[in-house]
């Protein structure tokens, strides 16, 4: 029955300890990012022809031009612009002057500990 009670003081003990917890919520960087993509082509083409031909008949001469040119130009023109846009403040968590967090923890495990060995001792002892 002694065992018992033992048994339940530690198990309130270990409970006590998950309530001395705290949440602490901490900024985070933040990122935004922007892009913009846009391609332009432009194409230019020319076909020219370029050519001589002589006709003789008798006594009378013939003759033609004619020009050939294949021209083809093709202008691409891109344009990527990428703006990036960071906030870069973390700021630690405040603590209280005073803040009894750093001695308590340990000081409770010690506790929870020795409660353990003690209960354990009293049971293997009878």
């Amino acid at each position: 029955m002694k065992a018992s009670f033992v048994l339940l003081f530690v198990l309130m003990l270990i409970g006590g300890n998950a309530a001395c917890t705290r949440t602490v919520y901490t900024p985070v960087e933040s990122t935004a990012s922007d892009s913009l993509y846009r391609s332009t082509a432009r194409r230019d083409t020319i076909f020219m022809l370029d050519s001589v031909r002589v006709e003789v008949k008798g006594d009378s001469v013939k003759e033609t031009r004619q020009r050939t040119l294949y021209r083809t130009v093709t202008l691409t023109d891109t344009v990527r612009e990428v703006s990036v846009d960071t906030v870069r403040i973390t700021i630690p968590p405040q603590r209280e002057k005073g803040d009894a967090s750093r001695w308590r923890l340990p000081v409770i495990i010690a506790a929870t500990l020795l409660a353990c060995l003690v209960a354990v001792r009293k049971i293997t002892r009878g």
